[in-house]
């Protein structure tokens, strides 16, 4: 009776869990050279493995889509590549007009790859596109519950109008995810389109239905391994200088006649030799080093923020502060990790730090080291500013450092800042 028993629990076993619904797919490299243009036409895309089981998301989410999308997805040394060939019954029907980075592309058609990096189902990275080309990148926390549409990175996206729709051709370089390299690496990936004209959203794979949020939840993702990935610590560097001419007529003591006195390169006293000083106060940089693929760190001095995006003006009409988003590159990597996921509050706004009482205070310099160890993420930060004597403003020094744990499951974690 005990053989008859594991027989049937074996068997049933057997028809539950086929061997295939657990299969990670392989992508392969492929040799030849790879032109960035929307055509998918090399040789190498015969080679990539493809995906093309859409459902919708909406209007009706689980129902078949209105429209054929076919993604294919391959790698070789420096770059993931992924091709999108979105079909129309009626090309024509087409729509996008959007052409700023990182705006958004709800309005228009648009194409989405989202990159579960580590495969933890926690955190991923994902990059976007519309029929014009336009590009815009995001970091996704919390199993998809924080979105952080500020960052961004290096890569790039060819499109191109087809007789059968549009394609979009996606080149990524590895030293822009966050991986671990080796013989055998795994990555979760999830395609998003949005039709237009039908009003449909359209996802693959749409694993779980009854998740919320099913758009960015990271239980709906489909594993790829990819092979003999090497690590990446790429070098960015960002300087800058700036300078200026003054020219003034002064009056002479005896009030007789002016003197033209010229100033090249105005610079502040630091550290009272007038050629450095005037060197320090007009130059600066912003450094990234990818110290591994799981740490990142970054440098600034004499940090120089006139190339940030402007503020959207905001009319406010309540007794509550504006708390406007943070558009200043050396705050965008992971910035999302010092928040909370208490969405009523904030424990830390780095909008804060280089403005007091309504004046912009320059700053010195600052570090920020994030990454993991082990189940362990982290982020700290440490910036110094600098005194105003002319308003009373003193210099300050700002450090926060944020913890968290994963406590087994996607959904929850241990932390504190």
């Amino acid at each position: 009776m005990k053989s008859l028993l594991y027989f049937f629990l074996l068997l049933l076993c057997a028809v539950s869990f086929p061997e295939d619904a657990f299969a990670e797919k392989i992508a392969r490299t492929a040799g030849g050279e790879m032109v960035l243009d929307g055509e998918l036409d090399e040789a190498r895309w015969a080679e990539a493995i493809r995906f093309g089981d859409f459902k919708q998301l909406t209007p009706h989410i689980g129902m078949p889509p209105g429209e054929k999308t076919e993604v294919l997805v391959h790698y070789d040394a420096d770059y993931l590549y992924v091709g999108i060939k979105a079909y129309y019954r009626d090309p024509q029907a087409v729509f996008a007009s959007v052409l700023e980075r990182d705006q958004p592309l709800g309005s228009d058609d648009y194409l989405a790859v989202i990159i579960d990096s580590y495969n933890d189902r926690i955190n991923a990275l994902g990059f976007e596109t519309n029929p014009l080309g336009t590009r815009g990148d995001f970091e996704l926390r919390a199993n998809g519950d924080e979105i952080n549409r500020a960052w961004d990175t290096f890569w790039d996206v060819r499109t191109r109008r087809t007789p059968y729709g549009w394609n979009a051709e996606f080149r990524i370089p590895f030293a822009s995810l966050r991986y671990t390299p080796g013989a055998e690496t795994v990555m979760g990936f999830k395609f998003i389109r949005f039709i237009k004209t039908r009003s449909e959203k359209l996802i693959y794979p749409l694993n779980n239905e009854n998740v919320t949020g099913a758009e960015y939840h990271l239980a709906n993702t489909e594993s790829i391994t990819l092979h003999n990935l090497e690590k990446k610590n790429p070098l960015y560097l960002r300087p800058y200088l700036t300078g200026s001419l003054a020219r003034n007529a002064l009056l002479n003591p005896e009030g007789s006649a002016y003197r033209s006195e010229t100033e090249l390169f105005p610079g502040k006293s630091l550290v009272a030799a007038d050629a450095l000083d005037r060197l320090l106060s007009n130059s600066g940089f912003d450094l990234k080093y990818k110290l591994n693929n799981h740490n990142t760190l970054d440098l600034t001095a004499n940090t120089d923020f006139a190339q940030a995006e402007a503020d959207d003006r905001v009319i406010n009409l309540t007794r509550f502060s504006v708390l406007l988003p943070e558009k200043r590159y050396f705050f965008l990597e992971n910035a999302n990790f010092f928040s909370s996921s208490m969405h009523d509050h904030r424990f830390f706004h780095s909008r804060t730090i280089g403005i007091e009482n309504g004046l912009n205070v320059p700053l010195l310099g600052g570090v920020r080291l994030n990454g993991t160890a082990g189940s362990l993420q982290y982020g700290a930060l440490n910036l110094q500013s600098r005194g105003i004597d002319s308003e009373g403003i003193e210099a300050k020094n700002f450090t926060v450092l944020r913890l968290t744990r994963n406590s087994g499951s996607s959904d929850s974690y241990l932390g504190g800042i």
